[in-house]
């Protein structure tokens, strides 16, 4: 069963092919889409052109100063990263990724579990996306209900109105006009402005 294609690719990058045949054989029966960088640089360029749902950087890259900010490129656009670093780094990796939401493992990768990973990091991307959805529909209402206040205060205090005649007056002036009571309310402000 393939996984909700909107949420994203999964972006590999490594110069070594092999892994990209074996990533790519693992984990394709689950997702569709899965897309491979050899270097820190092109996994740039695929990041800003396209959704990626997980980022999975094998080292060693020929680049790994540029690997943090590929990161935070990442991390900005919610999308999960798996680090995969050889065993003699593993603990300093860990350490320099503690307080992120970078998943650090080790060679020998057990593919089984990468698969796991990967799904596991694929659910939560399409999680946070909901969330973040969520809050921008929040934040929207929260604005409306703010600009909705703030005409209500200045009809009660410049039209004598009561709360309730001002609440009352802005919804059938949104309904009157098919707006919505945040468009009223900017309408019917600007409308109350010396010079209008």
């Amino acid at each position: 069963m393939k996984q909700d294609e909107n949420v994203g690719a999964i972006l590999v990058v490594t110069p070594k092919e092999d892994a990209v045949r074996a990533l790519r054989s693992a984990l394709i029966r689950q997702y569709g889409r899965i897309v491979s960088a050899g270097t820190v640089a092109e996994a740039k360029r695929v990041l800003a052109r396209e959704p990626v749902a997980v980022l999975v950087i094998l080292t060693p890259l020929g680049d790994e100063t540029e690997i943090q900010t590929l990161f935070d490129m990442a991390l900005r656009r919610l999308t999960s990263c798996i680090y995969v670093v050889g065993r003699e780094i593993f603990h300093e990796a860990v350490y320099r990724q503690e307080g992120t939401e970078i998943y650090v493992c080790s060679y020998p990768l057990q593919m089984e579990q990468m698969v796991q990973t990967v799904s596991l990091l694929h659910r939560l991307r399409r999680i946070r996306m909901e969330d973040r959805r969520e809050i921008e529909r929040l934040n929207r209402k929260l604005e409306e209900e703010k600009s909705v206040s703030r005409l209500k205060c200045l009809l009660v205090g410049q039209k004598n109105m009561t709360e309730d005649e001002a609440h009352h007056y802005i919804e059938k002036y949104a309904m009157d006009h098919g707006l919505s009571r945040m468009r009223a309310a900017e309408q019917i402000e600007r409308a109350m402005r010396p010079g209008s």
